[in-house]
């Protein structure tokens, strides 16, 4: 069975510059980018000073941008922290610090967007570029537990799901499957995945039909990323449900 990969951003080599594989940057940037083993996605923590630009021209896959600090601007949106922006692959886009920022950025490391979806291709003869607050496009709550989508892997343009999902106190998330590998940052508190204790900010990788479940020992909260459509199959043998914004009780 394919392991859990844990990136700690203390430690991959930072740079000058930005090191997304289809950006350009100007101004006061520094990085750091790692591309977990096995996976076609990359994640890439930055710190950018004001007025510090990121620039993306039509060759790139679907990306997803997370404010973990400060105050940045996108298609002349003002995104504060915990805000994201959605960049369609092929979309020519730019981004602005309008404060000192921390940025969590994700996405493909293949250009282009997902023809081999699981759900189809998207339509994407019109890439564009979203920009959402902390609350994204909807919010889902359910037994205290808050999440805020920026993507759900449904938009007509785009494939990847991006969303942060939070809790106010200790919580046990049972053993679970998901189909897709996916990258969760933890923003807040601790996740503590079988053995390893994941602490903020740091991302564990973990590979499509891997099970597992996660605890928390107090406040807690982070960012999830998929490039494609997902199923959650809950105990063995039970009925994948679809993962989408008010899925609910929807099945496969």
């Amino acid at each position: 069975m394919a392991s859990l990969q844990i990136i700690d951003p203390e430690e991959l080599e930072w740079q000058g510059g930005y090191r997304a594989p289809f950006c350009s940057a100007r101004g006061d940037v520094r990085s750091g980018m790692a591309v977990p083993d096995g996976f076609s996605q990359f994640v890439l923590y930055a710190d950018l000073g004001p007025g510090a630009e990121v620039g993306w021209t039509d060759h790139h896959g679907d990306e997803g941008v997370f404010v973990l600090e400060g105050e940045v601007e996108v298609a002349g949106t003002v995104i504060p922290a915990k805000g994201a922006a959605v960049i369609e692959a092929g979309a020519p886009a730019s981004l602005r610090a309008t404060t000192d920022a921390r940025l969590l950025h994700l996405g493909s490391t293949v250009p282009g967007p997902q023809s081999e979806s699981v759900i189809g291709p998207p339509a994407n003869d019109h890439p564009t570029v979203h920009a959402f607050g902390p609350d994204g496009k909807a919010v889902d709550v359910y037994d205290d537990i808050h999440q805020a989508f920026y993507a759900d892997s449904y938009c007509d343009g785009c494939r990847i799901a991006l969303f942060r999902i939070s809790g106010p106190g200790p919580y046990v998330a049972a053993s679970h499957i998901h189909t897709v590998d996916e990258l969760i940052t933890v923003t807040e508190g601790a996740l503590q995945v079988g053995p390893d204790t994941v602490g903020a900010v740091k991302t564990v990788a973990i590979p499509a039909e891997r099970r597992y479940g996660f605890r928390t020992s107090g406040p807690w909260e982070f960012v999830n990323f998929r490039l494609d459509a997902s199923w959650y199959t809950a105990a063995p043998g039970s009925v994948p449900i679809r993962e989408r914004i008010g899925a609910g009780t929807e099945t496969s």
